[in-house]
């Protein structure tokens, strides 16, 4: 077993040795970091600018008021909303927990339109795009 990890040691240093192998190494970690970096989610949306100054929405903050707006409706029972803001277009994913004697077409079209409008004419968000729901569950009718 000692002349195992002696072996892998030994060809492990022999590897690292090597310049033009440590400078690929850290050139592939470089570029992870990087990826890392720039893929993390922006904070805030973008919602216009006015004459004083840019004007932004925290993500938790649209979150909040498109769950809110769900649970409004009868045929919901819970709502947790997703926002992503991808090549400037705002796309929204709602996770539902629907009652049992909900009607899914009509409730899902009334909530697409609600939360579009909603972010248009309350946030003045431009660049709408999808509003996808997913239905996680199903609850029992009260």
């Amino acid at each position: 077993m000692n002349s195992w990890s002696d072996s892998l040691f030994s060809s492990f240093s022999e590897v690292l040795t090597n310049p033009i192998v440590v400078i690929i190494l850290s050139a592939v970690i470089l570029v992870l970091v990087l990826i890392l970096l720039l893929s993390r989610p922006v904070p805030t949306v973008h919602a216009f600018t006015g004459p004083a100054g840019r004007v932004t929405v925290s993500r938790k903050a649209v979150h909040d008021l498109i769950e809110a707006r769900c649970r409004a409706f009868r045929g919901v029972g819970s709502a947790k909303a997703n926002v992503t803001n991808r090549g400037g277009e705002i796309d929204v994913r709602i996770d539902l927990k629907v009652r049992e004697s909900a009607r899914l077409e009509d409730l899902s079209s009334q909530i697409q339109g609600e939360v579009g409008g909603m972010l248009r004419e309350n946030l003045a968000l431009e660049n709408i795009g999808a509003i996808d729901i997913v239905v996680t569950g199903v609850s029992r009718s009260d």
